[in-house]
């Protein structure tokens, strides 16, 4: 679809399964331009296209306000930090960012500090 996949581009796709950014795409078919994402749809093991148009950034997400310049570092296809979000089992926080591949937002859940500390012991322990 026109887009040449630079090293960082290829980086983001392995390690989060999208490219972290909009990128300029042309459909040969239509003749087309137009802005979107790229990830990778794990269940096919093939790359997706999620068009910029097809998804919209509400102000709130589980609860949390978002900002303007967070609502346009999502768009940008750029993962924002938000914490207090309101999940089933209480308040969690997690990097946020649209996955072209599943199509939808994803939520990369940020352990709490107590979690912090029984990971930090658990791979101290594993060290020893």
């Amino acid at each position: 679809m026109g887009h040449l996949f630079s090293a960082q581009d290829k980086a983001y796709l392995e390690r989060y399964g999208n490219m972290g950014g909009r990128v300029s795409l042309h459909d040969d078919q239509t003749a087309e331009s137009f802005v979107g994402y790229i990830g990778v749809d794990v269940s096919r093991k093939k790359l997706s296209m999620l068009r910029s148009d097809e998804i919209t950034v509400h102000y709130r997400m589980k609860g949390k306000l978002l900002s303007e310049e967070q609502r346009n570092l999502l768009l940008e296809g750029k993962a924002v930090r938000l914490d207090s979000m309101k999940g089933i089992t209480g308040t969690f926080s997690a990097y946020v960012r649209i996955h072209a591949g599943h199509r939808k937002f994803t939520f990369e859940k940020i352990p709490d500090f107590g979690e912090r500390q029984k990971l930090a012991a658990k791979s101290g322990a594993k060290r020893r």
